[in-house]
């Protein structure tokens, strides 16, 4: 029983995702140590390029689709022209290749619903579950060094959108339960993180801070946004640890 409650707060750390990510990371890398480096770093550097340029549109896409699948609407992805903006704008007309970003959903409405937008961002890291997961612990047993590029940014997809993709559905969550006791804290909800302190430091009084003082409640909503972010993070990696057991200790 102790054991059993002691594993289910381990789904609740920030860090306990992190920890078997990294132990998965090393496990692919040390096994392709062995390889020549000249074939080694080939087969790496192409395997990235291939995986960036096909997982960006692939990832706005998968937003788009999470959005319109839960009842929302979709009016504007933004997808820069080297990874295909220019070649999907020809075939969707919600696609357009002019963008700041290497990708980003810039034109959807979820309706003022929260779970709306928790789907919109979730969807694209059902392949860090269902793929990226799965492939890395697949690469613990069988060198295929191409693949590793694909496989890492993935399955460490959530990490990379921590304060993206996962400091939006943290802050979603917290203002919303902060709703539910009177208190509209909606202006801190965000995909970028950076972004938003910056604005929050140049322009307090956008989201209503208008004393010194008061920018302590700011602060704090979004200082627990980023941490309940970071257990979703965790949560969504050790979920797809859970469809392919790790690769035994080497003897």
């Amino acid at each position: 029983m102790k054991g059993e409650r002691t594993r289910r707060l381990g789904l609740l750390s920030p860090l306990a995702g992190a920890r078997l990510a990294w132990r998965d990371a090393h496990a692919v890398l040390d096994l392709h140590a062995p390889l020549a480096l000249g074939r080694l770093l080939a087969e790496l550097i192409a395997g990235l390029v291939v995986a960036v340029v096909f997982y960006v549109p692939i990832h706005e896409l998968l937003h788009a689709l999470g959005c319109v699948a839960v009842g929302g609407e979709v009016s504007r992805i933004e997808i820069a022209p080297l990874f295909g903006g220019r070649v999907l704008a020809r075939v969707l007309p919600v696609v357009s290749a002019e963008t700041e970003y290497a990708g980003r959903l810039a034109g959807f409405d979820a309706g003022g619903s929260t779970l709306r937008l928790l789907a919109t961002d979730f969807a694209p890291y059902l392949l860090t579950i269902f793929g990226g997961v799965p492939l890395l612990r697949h690469l613990q047993r069988r060198r295929h060094a191409f693949l590793v590029p694909a496989a890492l940014l993935v399955a460490l997809a959530p990490w990379i959108s921590i304060a993206g993709d996962y400091y939006e559905m943290g802050s979603a969550l917290v203002t919303a339960a902060l709703a539910t006791a009177g208190w509209d804290w909606s202006a801190l909800r965000s995909d970028d993180l950076v972004a938003l302190v910056a604005g929050l430091w140049a322009a307090p009084e956008g989201a209503g801070v208008t004393t010194v003082t008061h920018r302590l409640a700011p602060a704090a909503v979004v200082t627990v946004s980023f941490v309940v972010g970071a257990v979703l993070a965790s949560a969504t990696y050790l979920l797809g640890s859970k469809l392919v057991p790790p690769a035994p200790p080497a003897r």
